[in-house]
């Protein structure tokens, strides 16, 4: 039963470690991803003032206030997936005795 109970927490603590390494890199991904995006917006508005349309200034803000949204929505559902929860719940556990007549 050692045997068992040492391998399900050698196989508990390597899929945690693997668990957070995943969740790290959605992490990084999702940030670089919104960050350029929103980079981009940032150089169209930078344009448009340039150019003197301003009235369309307003809808690229709001892009970047749904961006920012967005990221934040992401960020939370890999939050959620950090979190692991293991358990070894015992199946059976006993002696069998065979018998032959």
């Amino acid at each position: 039963d050692d045997l068992l109970q040492d391998q399900f927490f050698e196989d508990s603590e390597s899929f945690k470690a693997e668990n957070e390494d995943w969740c790290n890199l959605q992490e990084g991904i999702a940030k670089r991803s919104s960050q350029r995006k929103i980079e981009e917006i940032e150089e169209r508005i930078a344009r448009f003032t340039e150019e003197g349309k301003t009235r369309i200034i307003p809808a690229e803000q709001g892009k970047i206030d749904r961006e920012n949204q967005d990221l934040q929505v992401k960020l939370a559902k890999i939050q959620e997936k950090r979190q692991t929860k293991t358990n070894n719940p015992t199946l059976a556990a006993g002696l069998i005795f065979i018998e032959e007549d």
